[in-house]
C-alpha cells in the first residue's frame, strides 16, 4: 500500500517519517544518524605536563601541599568522566566516549538526554542489545516528564523499531510503530498542529494496525494491549477502547509495565 499522505508538513515536523513508511531492509551502521557531540565543562579535565626525569639521586622529602584561598575545588570523577567522553568524542575515539559516557550516566540516570547520547551512540557501534537497553530506560522514566525530554519518546520509539527491523523481530516493530504514531496523533491533537482530518484518520488506522498486529503476535503483553486501546480512543471507538484496556489490566504482571503505564490503569496509586 502506498502512503501518498506521508510527506504532509504536520508528519515532518513530527518527525515520524520512519513509522510511517513501508519496512526498509535493515540498515548498517552507516545510515544511523551522527552522535551529538558532548559539550564538556570548563577547565574541568587535569592537565598533565611533561617533566624532565630527575637525577639518579636521593629524591627529597616532597613538601608539604600548603592550602590557598584562591584553589578551586577538586573536579568531580563524575564531571571527569562526560568531560573524559566529550574529548574523546572530539578525536574521533567514539568506543572510549561510550565507556565514559557510560560512566557518567550511571552516575546520573536523572540526566536522560545524556542517556539518549549514550543510546545513540551506542547504536553507531553497533552494539545493538546495549543501545536497545538506553533507549528503554529512557522512555521509562521520560514517560512521567514534560518539556524537550517527554517529546525525544517518539524519536526513541523509531530506533526501537528500526533495531527490531536489524534483529527481525516482529513484535517489536509492530509494537514501537504503533505506539510511535498514537504518540504523534496524540500531540498533535493537543496542540491543534494540524486540521487535516483524512491525514489524522489515516495515522489513527496504521496505529491500529500495527498494535493489533502486535498483540496478534503476543496476546499476552499487556503493553500492546494498553497502546491499542489508545489507538481505539483516537478513532473514537470507546467501546472498543474500553475492554481492550480492561485485557491489558488482567495481563499485567511484575515488571510486564512501566511505573506510568501501570498508574494508567490504576494499578499503582500515588500518594501525595
Amino acid at each position: 500500500m502506498r502512503w501518498r499522505w506521508l510527506t504532509i508538513g504536520v508528519i515532518v515536523a513530527g518527525g515520524c517519517q520512519t513509522l510511517l513508511t513501508p519496512t526498509p531492509k535493515p540498515a548498517s551502521s552507516s545510515t544511523v544518524a551522527a552522535v551529538p557531540r558532548l559539550t564538556p565543562p570548563e577547565s574541568t579535565a587535569p592537565q598533565i605536563a611533561a617533566t624532565e626525569a630527575p637525577p639518579r639521586t636521593k629524591a627529597p622529602t616532597p613538601p608539604t601541599p600548603t592550602p590557598t584561598a584562591n584553589a578551586g575545588p577538586s573536579p568531580a570523577p563524575e564531571d571527569d568522566a562526560l568531560t573524559l567522553a566529550a574529548e574523546s568524542l572530539g578525536r574521533g575515539d567514539e568506543p572510549t566516549a561510550a565507556v565514559h559516557l557510560g560512566a557518567y550516566v550511571r552516575q546520573h540516570p536523572d540526566q536522560l538526554m545524556f542517556r539518549a547520547q549514550l543510546a545513540e551512540l551506542l547504536l553507531r557501534l553497533e552494539q545493538t542489545a546495549e543501545a536497545k537497553a538506553e533507549f528503554e530506560q529512557f522512555i521509562a522514566a521520560a514517560q512521567s516528564a514534560a518539556g524537550p525530554v517527554r517529546g525525544h519518546v517518539v524519536h526513541c520509539h523509531t530506533r526501537l523499531m528500526e533495531i527490531a527491523q536489524r534483529t527481525d523481530d516482529p513484535f517489536a516493530e509492530a509494537f514501537h510503530r504503533g505506539v510511535g504514531l498514537v504518540l504523534v496523533v496524540s500531540k498533535l491533537d493537543a496542540t491543534g498542529a494540524t486540521d487535516d482530518a483524512s491525514s489524522r484518520e489515516e495515522i489513527v488506522y496504521l496505529a491500529i494496525t500495527s498494535l493489533t498486529e502486535a498483540r496478534e503476535r503476543r496476546p499476552t503483553d499487556p503493553r500492546a494491549a494498553l497502546y491499542l486501546a489508545d489507538a481505539y480512543d483516537l478513532a473514537g471507538n470507546r467501546r472498543a477502547a474500553d475492554v481492550t484496556r480492561a485485557a491489558a489490566r488482567n495481563l499485567a504482571a511484575p515488571g510486564a509495565l512501566t511505573l506510568t503505564e501501570s498508574m494508567r490503569l490504576g494499578l499503582v496509586v500515588t500518594k501525595y
